[in-house]
């Protein structure tokens, strides 16, 4: 989970660097980059609905409040916000 975070963080900081904002280089990029964070993720997350073991659920969680914190961040930046 923190290193598809970090490579959206990356990609977040490229798309919010565009100097010419397109629909190819913005929201075409936006939309790839939600798909991979939620194909990358989206295990991580489940486990702590199935998980027998304790410490595969809390790790989940953990997981799923990173997560949480990424979206809201990612909402919050300016910069993409302006190329978008």
């Amino acid at each position: 989970t923190k290193n598809a975070i970090n490579l959206a963080n990356k990609q977040l900081d490229e798309i919010g660097s565009t100097a010419s904002p397109s629909f190819h280089n913005s929201m075409r990029k936006l939309a790839w980059l939600e798909g991979q964070i939620q194909t990358n993720t989206a295990a991580a997350s489940f486990l702590q609905h199935v998980a027998t073991d304790a410490d595969i659920r809390d790790a989940s969680v953990e997981a799923q409040k990173l997560l949480d914190d990424f979206y809201i961040e990612k909402s919050m930046r300016e910069d993409v916000f302006r190329v978008a």
